[in-house]
């Protein structure tokens, strides 16, 4: 077992929770190095257990009773009218983002359709004459002339 090994089951020595085999490998260690036996005397002298007082049977209940139960949060009614007017803020500002969104949008399309309207106006008054206009015949009247 190497030093390291000694040094991560040291307390399990002392616990006394290792198998046969760890605990010969570990005291054999031990008697080897110097440096593992030293770390192992420092630790064995303040880890007994032998000054431990007694207590008494009582003990953890009074100990239970002298901790400050935690504080229940209540959610008084000045809380929730401070909560209630942060969140009717917060919906009436999304409702008018949504509505200032949805304006803008619906003018865009109106200016849209109004330009398409001019165009067809205008494509109506300077080239009315080209529907009724049979391009065929002004065409061949042309070409006869010309011959």
């Amino acid at each position: 077992m190497n030093c390291n090994a000694v040094h991560n089951n040291l307390i399990f020595y002392l616990d006394n929770e290792l198998n046969q085999e760890e605990k010969q490998e570990l005291e054999k260690h031990l008697e080897t190095c110097e440096e593992c036996n030293n770390l192992y005397n420092q630790i064995a002298a303040t880890y007994t257990f032998e000054n431990i007082p007694e207590v008494s049977a009582d003990f953890t209940d009074n100990v239970m009773q002298k901790i400050v139960p935690s504080r229940k949060v209540d959610f008084n009614k000045q809380q929730f009218i401070k909560f209630s007017r942060r969140i009717a803020a917060a919906i009436l500002f999304m409702l008018i983002s949504v509505s200032a969104v949805y304006i803008f949008t619906q003018q865009q399309q109106e200016r849209y359709a109004q330009q398409q309207d001019a165009e067809e106006e205008i494509r109506n008054y300077y080239f009315a004459d080209l529907d009724s206009y049979d391009l065929n015949t002004y065409y061949t009247s042309n070409t006869e002339e010309e011959e």
